[in-house]
């Protein structure tokens, strides 16, 4: 991932702020995290390298699966999810996705709710390892 202005860090900052609670169990939140690692390495490298063109705009988690509104590089917004159990997986309503999701790998919106779902739970990880 391309190092981010001082600006763009203090605006995933806030956001990363008013993300959903991952939970509390450590064992869990370690899971997430290596999930949602395991989950960006699948991702190209053209993808990769534009995930900061597209914002999570709302995002909501009820322990299984983390959904997600991505407004995309055009102004699209797209549906997305990251599944995390029963069996891990994800989606994206775009038409990267549609075609390629399942055979190449995570679209750029689902690789960037995965870098912010990351954060999330490595912040909250880092609190409880205080």
């Amino acid at each position: 991932m391309p190092p981010l202005s001082p600006t763009r860090i203090a605006d995933r900052l806030l956001w990363a702020s008013r993300l959903p609670d991952p939970g509390d169990d450590e064992a869990d939140l370690r899971f997430q995290s290596d999930l949602m690692d395991r989950l960006i390495s699948r991702g190209e490298s053209r993808r990769l390298g534009r995930v900061e063109d597209v914002e999570v705009v709302h995002v909501s988690f009820d322990g299984d699966r983390i959904e997600a509104r991505v407004q995309g590089s055009r102004g699209d917004t797209y549906e997305t999810r990251v599944t995390l159990r029963p069996r891990p997986g994800h989606k994206c309503s775009c038409a990267d996705w549609a075609q390629n999701g399942l055979r190449v790998g995570p679209c750029k919106h689902v690789l960037r709710l995965g870098y912010d779902w990351r954060e999330n739970v490595d912040r909250k990880l880092a609190v409880l390892d205080f």
